[in-house]
């Protein structure tokens, strides 16, 4: 018997709209009415049960339920084979002694992300996935190239009437109301995620911007819109034929680079968070053709503005970005390594944060989490008010936010020689001894954002429908005795930064907001302190009389990130 996919009441809208986006036909500018679609999909009887399913897990790697009011993350693997299920746990008899450092003791993914509040989750497609990469973006995008492996082995050329993103979206409304997603209580930050490995990236990518057009067009809540979009080793192929998209009139794309460097662009500037994590040195000629555009000089790496580069660059300059050396994947059995996904698990067991148990260990959370910190040993640890932090999932939403545009490399720091070596991963742990392209001069900086609030929680509210743009902040640098007054307005996701720059180190800053009218109030507040580490999540700046701290740094610490948010009531 066929399993029938839930019906998904969605409401009705005749609203118009000329987005267009993708790279898409010349007449795609057209106005088209926009009917909200339904997802009531057949699915086909001859997958595994789980299939084209979002599986939950517990802290023991079982299957569970998901949780509402809990932020939420969903892996979206990459191109693997049909009968090899998709997990987040490391496997033994891959992950063997010889893989893992010494120094750690493995625990389970699932519990180190049930430690952290998720819901944690994997999406099941596997049978679509095992193809080769092309033929997979192709499925992302459009139905009549969904072929697929079924339980038994045998290729099946009969495609269903849906295609991947659609897939995807559909298993995402099952899950429950908008509400179930969306801001609901004052315990934790509240976000859902998106994890792409490989190909995977770019049905994140997709799904994503198809949940905000939607979400726009008034066809779901705005809880199903992602917050944070995390690309791991991303299928970002410059070479593709021209790919009709199923859920957009008149729209085609081409490469999977192109149309991944517009979705970027186009979700970082409405307020989706990202971060991509490239462990391929020589990713620009890892396709069919060589990135045009790409200048490599005495092993410099330069992207100019033409062609496939400036679309990388478009992409690297909306994410925090990392780039990932390892050799421990060599290790690995040959055929765990062909599923080529050695820099997910890394990132996917950071939540945890970092596993340095000697370096860090005077630098801790509220729950006992070390850090994945920007520059270890650069920055003395016993100072948790300068905030340097690395790329890892572990990362808040919020910081990654405010090193949007920043690269991160592998590099271990030494106090003694006051320089760094570049650091490869021989072995599989958390700590990566990153090191950012941030300075005193780049990065000596207030920040934060200003929302409505949607409880009495201090916990920023990230959703889509709470970030205010172009409200005013006001900052006030008091330095020997002479005062500088400065303004910035919050951007379209609601996010505002002020560089101060080096001359204005010890300063003491005062930060007041200006409220769109009477009608919005900013009374609470959990408290200033000196420890940043604590509050980046949270709404520090409260009344009229705002916030006033000293930004206490040197030259040697290399710069300051101080996150001031405020959240605010209408009456």
């Amino acid at each position: 018997m066929k399993k029938i996919f839930v019906t998904i009441l969605l409401v009705l809208c005749v609203a118009c709209t000329s987005v267009a986006l993708f790279a898409c036909n010349d007449n795609t500018d057209e106005e088209t009415p926009f009917v909200a679609p339904s997802f009531d999909f057949t699915l086909p009887s001859d997958i595994e049960e789980y299939g084209l399913s979002i599986e939950w897990f517990d802290s023991d790697g079982n299957p569970t339920t998901f949780q509402k009011n809990k932020p939420t993350a969903i892996v979206i693997g990459g191109q693997t084979e049909y009968n090899i299920k998709d997990g987040i746990n490391l496997d033994a008899t891959n992950y063997t002694a010889s893989v893992i450092s010494g120094s750690i003791t493995l625990q389970k993914t699932s519990y180190l992300w049930n430690r952290q509040g998720f819901n944690i989750g994997v999406f099941h497609y596997e049978n679509f996935a095992d193809d080769t990469n092309d033929n997979i973006v192709k499925k992302i995008f459009n139905s009549s190239s969904m072929t697929y492996i079924n339980k038994d082995g045998a290729t099946i050329t009969t495609a269903p009437d849906f295609n991947l993103t659609e897939a995807l979206i559909s298993a995402l409304l099952k899950v429950g109301s908008s509400d179930d997603l969306a801001w609901s209580n004052g315990k934790n930050i509240q976000e859902l995620r998106f994890i792409g490995n490989g190909v995977g990236a770019v049905l994140a990518l997709s799904a994503g911007e198809y949940l905000d057009y939607l979400y726009e067009n008034g066809a779901v809540g705005v809880g199903y819109v992602p917050d944070r979009i995390d690309l791991i080793d991303p299928y970002f192929s410059n070479t593709g034929s021209a790919t009709v998209v199923d859920y957009y009139a008149q729209t085609t794309i081409g490469s999977a680079l192109a149309v991944s460097s517009k979705s970027v662009v186009e979700l970082a500037t409405k307020g989706t968070v990202f971060t991509l994590v490239e462990s391929d040195k020589e990713y620009y000629d890892s396709y069919e053709n060589r990135y045009s555009g790409v200048s490599v000089i005495d092993n410099t790496v330069t992207l100019t503005d033409s062609g496939d580069a400036l679309l990388y660059k478009d992409i690297k300059k909306n994410v925090a970005y990392l780039n990932f050396s390892e050799t421990f994947s060599e290790k690995l059995p040959e055929a765990y390594r062909k599923l080529d996904r050695s820099t997910l698990d890394w990132f996917l067991y950071t939540v945890n944060g970092s596993d340095d148990r000697t370096n860090v260990s005077s630098f801790v959370s509220e729950t006992d989490i070390r850090p994945m910190l920007d520059g270890l040993g650069k920055l003395g640890t016993s100072i948790p008010t300068s905030v340097k932090y690395a790329v890892s999932a572990w990362t808040s939403t919020v910081y990654l936010r405010a090193v949007r545009g920043h690269e991160y490399k592998m590099a271990k720091y030494s106090s003694s020689t006051k320089a760094s070596t570049s650091y490869t991963m021989e072995r599989f742990q958390a700590e990566s001894f990153q090191m950012s392209d941030l300075t005193l001069d780049n990065a000596y900086a207030v920040c934060g954002y200003v929302y409505l609030k949607g409880d009495d929680s201090y916990f920023v509210n990230l959703n889509r429908d709470a970030r205010l743009e172009g409200i005013e902040v006001n900052i006030s640098m008091t330095l020997d005795d002479k005062t500088t007054e400065a303004q910035v307005k919050t951007d379209k996701d609601g996010f505002y930064y002020y560089n101060l720059g080096p001359n204005m180190i010890g300063a003491n800053v005062a930060i007041t907001v200006n409220t769109p009218s009477r009608n919005y109030t900013y009374t609470q507040t959990d408290g200033t302190s000196s420890s940043n580490f604590k509050y980046i999540n949270k709404s520090i700046i409260s009344s009229a009389n705002g916030i006033s701290t000293t930004l206490s740094s040197t030259t040697t610490q290399n710069f300051f990130l101080y996150f001031c948010s405020c959240g605010l009531t209408k009456r």
